[in-house]
């Protein structure tokens, strides 16, 4: 069996290189020493056979789910891992071909975590029940992994023990091709949106066009006023309209004028017919 020590951890990979899909060692083979729950000291870890088969299990198709990528344990799911296999290299252990989303490679490039913690299921069994041994979950984006042989996806241990950061690189291969949708997606969607504001914009200008012509406004002031809507509030707007002839109004001035015409036309007939009988008393006298 492998045993491992912090101290003998060989020097780190960069395995994250900015693109979507990458490799990385995520469950590295030995035991490593953790506090049990009686304060004692707890040997775990896996080994070679441990990791095999857990590799057999994943190529085999025994697991009734799809390893995923979740940020930090029981999170979104980020990623998908769609492939495994040991590989006795300069860490031995079982790496992951990472897949992320765009969701997972937004947290990756703002290094939001620097590490990747293995879920495994000990006793996995078939829907007949057969014992299938060690079953591989899944990884989670983690700062605080159990594993104490896990490395860092953010950093090379050069010369000592001085860690250089790095950072990766934010473009994909196809990251022109995404950026001409999005750009097309953002044009669609401002279009969409500027024609909704004007048919919002329409609909509150006839509605105050409405309410002025049922307050008793007449059409003619109501129309000139209506030009001056959205360039000023709608309280500036009804005060200047205020002073402003309404229907009643007007139609009180008519009524007013043919009183005046017809007291005029009565006042004109009863001068001509007094004249007409002053000038018949004259001819009798």
């Amino acid at each position: 069996m492998l045993e491992l020590s912090v101290y003998q951890i060989q020097a780190e990979k960069f395995e994250f290189q900015g693109n979507d899909v990458f490799e990385h060692c995520v469950l590295p083979e030995g035991k490593f020493y953790e506090k049990d729950f009686f304060g004692g000291s707890l040997k775990i870890g896996y080994t070679k056979e441990n990791l095999l088969q857990m590799v057999d299990n994943f190529e085999k198709g025994r697991l009734h789910f799809d390893p995923i990528v979740c940020e930090r344990h029981g999170g979104d799911k980020v990623g998908e891992v769609i492939g495994i296999s040991y590989k006795d290299a300069d860490q031995p252990g079982l790496y992951a071909k990472i897949q992320l989303d765009e969701d997972g490679m937004s947290l990756m490039r703002k290094k939001k975590y620097k590490y990747m913690s293995s879920e495994v299921i000990h006793n996995h069994v078939d829907d007949e029940g057969k014992d299938l041994g060690f079953a591989f979950m899944g990884v989670a984006l983690t700062n605080y992994p159990r594993h104490k042989f896990i490395r860092k996806l953010f950093s090379i241990k050069g010369e000592g023990d001085v860690m250089v950061e790095q950072l990766p690189t934010p473009v994909s291969d196809n990251f022109e091709l995404k950026y001409q949708e999005l750009s097309q997606k953002y044009e669609s969607v401002v279009s969409e949106l500027e024609a909704t504001k004007k048919m919002l914009f329409d609909s509150q200008l006839s509605s105050w066009k409405s309410e002025k012509l049922l307050q008793g406004f007449t059409p003619a002031p109501v129309e000139k006023f209506s030009k001056f809507y959205g360039k000023m509030s709608v309280e500036e707007l009804n005060e200047l309209l205020g002073d402003a002839p309404k229907q009643d109004d007007m139609l009180k001035q008519v009524y007013q004028k043919e009183e005046f015409v017809h007291e005029e036309e009565g006042l004109a007939a009863k001068a001509i017919k007094d004249y007409k009988r002053m000038m018949n008393k004259n001819k009798e006298a």
